[in-house]
C-alpha cells in the first residue's frame, strides 16, 4: 500500500479509488443510479469491507447524520458497520433534523476540526 505522509500507510490504492469513483454520487435517491442512500452505502461496505477488516481495527471515527423527520436507523447501521470493523467512535454521533442552521454549521466544523485533531500524531 503507498504511504501517506507522516508514514502512515493508505487503506486503499489507486485503482481501488478509481473503482469506488461512482460511489461518489450524491447519497440519494437519483435518476442516474437509481439507488437509495442505504443502498448506496450497503454497496461501498460490501466492496471496501473484507480488504480492511484487519488493517483498520481500533480506528477513530465520528459520524455527522441529516435527517428530515428520524436520523434512528441511519446511525445503528453504520455503528454496526463500525463495530463490525472494530473501530472506535471519539464521540456520539452529531445529528441534525431538517434544515442545518448556522448551530448545526458550528457544531459539523467542530466535529471535523475534533476529528482532524485526534488524526494528528503526538508531538
Amino acid at each position: 500500500m503507498p504511504a501517506m505522509p507522516g508514514g502512515t500507510e493508505t487503506l486503499v490504492d489507486e485503482r481501488t479509488l478509481r473503482d469506488l469513483a461512482p460511489l461518489r454520487r450524491r447519497a440519494s435517491p437519483d435518476a442516474q443510479c437509481g439507488c437509495s442512500a442505504h443502498a448506496t452505502f450497503r454497496r461501498f461496505c460490501d466492496q471496501i469491507y473484507y480488504p480492511v477488516l484487519e488493517t483498520t481495527v481500533g480506528r477513530p471515527y465520528a459520524l455527522y447524520v441529516h435527517g428530515n423527520s428520524d436520523t434512528t436507523g441511519a446511525i445503528r447501521g453504520v455503528e454496526t458497520i463500525a463495530t463490525g470493523l472494530k473501530w472506535k467512535r471519539l464521540r456520539e454521533p452529531l445529528t441534525v433534523i431538517g434544515e442545518a442552521d448556522a448551530t448545526a454549521h458550528e457544531a459539523c466544523w467542530e466535529l471535523g476540526a475534533m476529528t482532524a485533531a485526534s488524526l494528528m500524531p503526538d508531538v
